[in-house]
């Protein structure tokens, strides 16, 4: 887990990529992401993602929801507090980035914490599913979800008001001819 932000990362990935092309008998040009996929092999990103959420599960002791600092009742009450820092060492460091990386999973995914054993058994399969080459990858496929997730709620919002609508129209007119 300590090597996941280390300098040497890309090259290491590198390396992963042309093992896995060399094994496959791909071209060197061609994408492995679906290699990865086909062998359920983690890309060396994904791994570390895995490693920092488990440790987080793992140690829940040492992280605290937010709901422990503030009393509002947010959408956020139940992630982990960040700590406010500015020492960019530390915002590399295991805790902030364990942190960050458990606030941005999918709320299924969060929600079967509790339990180590499903949770590590989800989060491969979802991490196999992905194939996240780094990090800036799986915080934008959250952000994306977020979104899409905030756009349905906005739909069925929608959808409800104009029920509601057509029912009250109905209603006047019903009343408007029947008497």
């Amino acid at each position: 887990m300590f090597w996941g932000n280390s300098p040497h990362g890309p090259v290491i990935f590198k390396m992963q990529k042309m093992v896995i092309g060399k094994l496959m008998g791909t071209g060197y040009r061609e994408s492995c992401r679906g290699l990865f996929k086909d062998l359920k092999i983690l890309p060396f990103s994904s791994q570390y993602i895995l490693s920092l959420l488990l440790f987080v599960v793992l140690n829940r002791g040492y992280f605290a929801p937010n709901s422990v600092y503030h009393n509002c009742n947010t959408r956020q009450k139940n992630d982990l507090h960040l700590p406010h820092v500015s020492l960019t060492m530390y915002q590399r460091g295991v805790f902030y980035s364990s942190i960050r990386v458990f606030n941005a999973l999918p709320s299924p995914i969060k929600d079967i914490s509790g339990n180590p054993k499903k949770f590590k058994v989800v989060l491969q399969h979802y991490l196999l599913t992905h194939s996240f080459y780094n990090l800036d990858e799986f915080f934008s496929e959250q952000n994306a979800l977020t979104y899409v997730m905030l756009d349905a709620n906005y739909i069925v919002q929608i959808l409800i008001f104009i029920t509601l609508i057509s029912v009250a129209i109905y209603s006047l007119f019903y009343n408007y001819y029947s008497s």
